[in-house]
């Protein structure tokens, strides 16, 4: 019998972002008998989808501080929180992390989002060992001078591109060439998100108008929807500010977002533009297929992107959708996606929706997103 490759996914955080969700697709859709994954993270959000799916499949993760799962779990995390003082915890999630890399012995450390500096002071003893570092958004995101962490991450991919062999993976042809170009290298690699592309189907009018019902939606609403955690790079406030311009002109508009964050000031501003009662807010849902069947227009105004995932979803289920130029143009899988300059201002974008506008020219093919597809080059990928 063939020995499993151990992997560990190493990331800051398991929660409902993206990042976190592709991480998700990967254990779940690896071959384990083939390799033996395992999560290494900085913290968890317990209340997460991510992390209750990841729970219930009894994948196994690491955490430098027990998450509050039970009794006994609420126990040691009291008992950590108390011997451990507040000023010394960074030091010890990088002792943790460190120790519990070198005692898991991997053959593979696949890293996301802000970690790398985690793995330069033990370099030297990971020698042999496979290092691969997935670019969840743009790279001057993650490398950046101007914040301590970021120049440290910066410092630590140049160590261990030079000592290490580090790998870059980067999402899409813009990405690769700007990691290239900030690297010196030629060789960053491109694998895109995983998507299960079955979930997600065009609705019929029966489907809209049931999932409608069992969300309190009127039947003949006008819906607006997004998909995304509140921070300010997905630009909600935006996103109220088109959805006020549209209800301007339709009295049936609707908002319907689901993710996780605290909403507070988009509530606030949809209030003070007289619009309570027409919106819904979701969080920590596990079926965001099934709730896209309730939008008509998909408005997706980040300020800057990797490869999102959810606009690839709204895609895949036939519904129209705008999207921001920010955002790479490889996004754009569907004749009904559109993108817009964010300077054009929300009046605009909400013209665009109310004109139905929707002619778009797709530039990437959605099968490169399918996870069959994708999860077959990462493993050739740990097994090159």
């Amino acid at each position: 019998m063939n020995k499993k490759i151990k992997v560990i996914q190493l990331i800051n955080s398991i929660a409902d972002g993206g990042a976190e969700t592709q991480l998700k697709n990967y254990m779940l859709n690896l071959d384990n008998s083939k390799f033996k994954c395992i999560i290494l993270s900085e913290t968890i959000d317990i209340t997460s989808a991510n992390a209750n799916i990841l729970f219930g499949h009894k994948v196994p993760i690491y955490t430098p501080f027990v998450p509050k799962r039970n009794f006994i779990c609420k126990v040691l995390n009291r008992l950590q929180r108390t011997v451990i003082p507040v000023d010394k915890r960074d030091k010890y999630d990088f002792w943790y992390i460190q120790k519990r890399i070198l005692s898991l012995k991997p053959d593979i450390i696949h890293v996301h989002m802000k970690m790398l500096h985690y793995i330069v002071p033990i370099a030297d003893q990971l020698q042999g060992v496979k290092i691969f570092y997935r670019c969840a958004s743009t790279p001057d995101r993650y490398f950046n001078y101007n914040t301590i962490i970021d120049s440290a991450e910066f410092d630590a991919a140049k160590y261990l591109l030079k000592h290490n062999g580090l790998q870059f993976i980067a999402l899409h042809s813009q990405m690769r060439d700007a990691l290239n170009a900030l690297f010196g290298i030629s060789n960053t690699l491109i694998i895109h998100n995983v998507i299960d592309l079955e979930k997600f189907q065009p609705a019929s009018s029966t489907d809209k108008e049931q999932m409608r019902t069992q969300l309190g939606i009127p039947k003949d609403a006008f819906v607006l929807g997004h998909t995304g955690r509140c921070f300010y790079i997905k630009n909600q406030s935006f996103l109220v500010d088109v959805f006020y311009h549209v209800a301007l002109h339709n009295p049936n508009a609707y908002l319907l977002m689901i993710g996780y964050g605290d909403f507070s000031e988009i509530v606030d501003k949809i209030n003070n533009y007289g619009l309570t009662n027409r919106y819904l807010i979701l969080s920590a849902r596990t079926d965001v297929n099934v709730l896209l069947r309730a939008m008509d227009v998909f408005v997706f105004p980040s300020l800057l992107e990797g490869m999102p995932n959810a606009l690839i979803e709204a895609q895949a289920s036939g519904l129209k959708c705008i999207a921001s130029s920010a955002i790479t143009k490889e996004a754009i899988v569907s004749q009904k996606a559109i993108q817009m300059d964010l300077d054009d201002g929300a009046e605009a974008w909400a013209e665009k929706i109310l004109n139905n506008m929707f002619d778009g020219i797709p530039q990437s093919d959605i099968k490169s997103f399918e996870v069959s597809n994708v999860i077959q080059e990462v493993e050739q990928l740990y097994n090159s």
